[in-house]
């Protein structure tokens, strides 16, 4: 089976383009296995398992797979477990009829969970590296800490407007840049076969976008149907209050807002 991960930051656009991949009829691809999350307070979990409706995140799955459960755990590291986790997510994946299983990874989680990377790499995994232009992805964070919606797949009319810090905005920026560095140096000293995509090529040409990913794959090209998750800032200028600042500062910086 021809497995990937698709590795990226946050606020990159990862969830339209995985949820899109999941629509095609040789992928099943899932959204974010290995995410770490206090799942203890959460009252309700409606929306969790409309998100994984196939396969629970690693966490909340050791918490339910009875072999997990009444397996003492000095026997199974988490380790040997998320072998056992991702045998399973790929064994449902070909009883789902897919040629093709994957899932997104924050790069984060990557240093979250430490034995992650050896276990993708042995099991032959392939990266597809998403980016977004880092101006943008910094805005889309900021604005989302602010409002408190990091995705959503209601239509939304009226977007407040939001002031940039322009200190935390380029602080952000430097950090972005290294962390995409690092993001990049990791791939290849871990030997991934991996491409780059741009969540730009998933707005300008979703064509193209598709057809460089499953030619990496090496499948047929599809397009599946689009993503139900709604653009939040449909207009950057209308939603910053200071976004002349905001613009003349990351073209400082050499990244731009608009290409």
């Amino acid at each position: 089976m021809n497995n990937f991960f698709l590795m990226t930051r946050g606020r990159s656009g990862s969830t339209a383009v995985i949820d899109e991949l999941s629509k095609s009829s040789a992928l099943c691809a899932m959204q974010e296995l290995f995410l770490i999350y206090d799942f203890d307070n959460i009252q309700d979990v409606s929306e969790i398992t409309k998100v994984y409706n196939l396969f629970l995140p690693f966490v909340l799955w050791k918490r339910q797979d009875w072999l997990c459960k009444w397996t003492p755990r000095f026997l199974y590291s988490d380790k040997k477990w998320s072998d056992y986790y991702l045998e399973k997510a790929e064994s449902l994946a070909r009883l789902q009829g897919a040629v093709s299983f994957g899932f997104k990874v924050l790069s984060h989680n990557l240093d979250q969970w430490p034995f992650l990377t050896e276990r993708l790499r042995k099991r032959s995994y392939q990266a597809i590296y998403l980016t977004r232009n880092i101006s943008r992805q910094v805005l889309s964070g900021m604005i989302a800490n602010s409002s408190g919606i990091w995705n959503t797949r209601e239509h939304i009319e009226n977007q407040p407007c939001y002031t940039i810090d322009l200190d935390k905005f380029q602080r952000s920026i430097e950090w972005e840049i290294a962390a995409v560095d690092r993001d990049y140096a990791q791939l290849r000293v871990e030997g991934f076969n991996f491409i780059v995509a741009s969540y730009e090529e998933f707005c300008a040409n979703r064509q193209l976008f598709y057809e460089k990913i499953f030619h990496f794959l090496r499948l047929p090209t599809e397009l599946p149907p689009r993503s139900d998750y709604s653009v939040i800032i449909k207009d950057l200028k209308s939603t910053i209050t200071n976004y002349d600042e905001v613009a003349e500062s990351a073209a400082a910086m050499g990244i731009p807002i608009s290409p």
